[in-house]
């Protein structure tokens, strides 16, 4: 029961995250994690499953979003290279 009240906790940041936003503004996806994280350190979330519902409520808003999360940490797979 802890993890949904965490998890509607996190998507009610999400929310709140997004909407301090504008339509067609852009959206950083590394600003957005970090302040997911700052308001609810306990978010047991990696960086990885944060960036789907943001995605979403940002394209919702109306936004663009930069994946300007650093591969690699958080559980993001680093790129493979070419």
């Amino acid at each position: 029961m802890h993890q949904l009240r965490t998890k509607a906790t996190t998507e009610q940041i999400i929310e709140r995250v997004v909407m301090q936003r504008r339509p067609g503004d852009l959206l950083s996806m590394r600003a957005a994690v970090r302040r997911v994280r700052s308001e609810l350190p306990a978010c047991e979330l990696t960086d990885a499953e944060l960036v789907e519902p943001i995605a979403r409520r940002a394209l919702l808003r109306g936004c663009s979003i930069s994946f300007d999360l650093e591969a690699g940490g958080n559980g993001f797979a680093a790129p493979l290279e070419s």
